[in-house]
């Protein structure tokens, strides 16, 4: 599989961006220290609302839904 440039993966399908967070998933570092994992819990909240299919905005939500989580739990 050829390496993704971030503007591709911007504005690729939920499966790209998905797999993209999943593979820089920091759930190791504080304040989670593997307590669970944040990217699976940001997708699966954004899941419920069923209305992205990608792209740059889904992209944009599924950031700033981990950095809630985040925030959450400090």
């Amino acid at each position: 599989m050829a390496k993704r440039t971030l503007a591709e993966i911007e504005n690729g399908s939920t499966r790209v961006i998905n797999a993209y967070f999943r593979a820089n998933d920091t759930s190791h570092m504080w304040p989670i220290c593997n307590k669970f994992n944040v990217t699976e819990r940001a997708i699966r909240r954004l899941r419920k609302l069923q209305h992205y299919n990608g792209g740059y905005g889904y992209f944009l939500a599924l950031d700033s839904e981990i950095g809630e989580i985040v925030n959450e739990t400090i």
